[in-house]
């Protein structure tokens, strides 16, 4: 499952075009909103974690996921479906395999997005 996860695409930039009719402003206004947020959602996620209460971590790992699937960020939200799953599982091991996992993959998808849709900032 996690090699299945790591070998998702991190940005289909084509299924976002198509999903929002080939507008690139608004492409780049989405990807400037997760920039922006990314670093808010991955600390809030992070003190829920670390915490422990799997109900707030699956509440904040949905969260990411439906940001990630908006922006068509799929290895964002296949990550973030594996911790709200495990959330729901009580499963602490794979809660902590996602963690891992998420600070790479959105680092990475931050340099995408910049690369692909606003190679100005790049």
């Amino acid at each position: 499952m996690i090699r299945t996860i790591v070998e998702k695409p991190v940005f289909n930039r084509e299924d976002l075009m198509e999903r929002l009719d080939h507008d690139h402003f608004l492409a780049v206004e989405l990807a400037k909103l997760f920039i922006i947020d990314a670093e808010t959602r991955l600390a809030s996620l992070g003190k829920v974690i670390d915490s422990g209460a799997t109900e707030k971590i699956e509440n904040e790992a949905h969260s990411l996921k439906g940001a990630a699937s908006n922006l068509a960020a799929e290895k964002v939200r296949a990550i973030a479906s594996l911790i709200e799953t495990a959330a729901k599982n009580n499963d602490m091991e794979n809660i902590m395999t996602g963690k891992k996992l998420l600070i790479p993959a959105i680092d990475e998808l931050i340099d995408v997005l910049k690369f692909q849709l606003m190679p100005e900032t790049s």
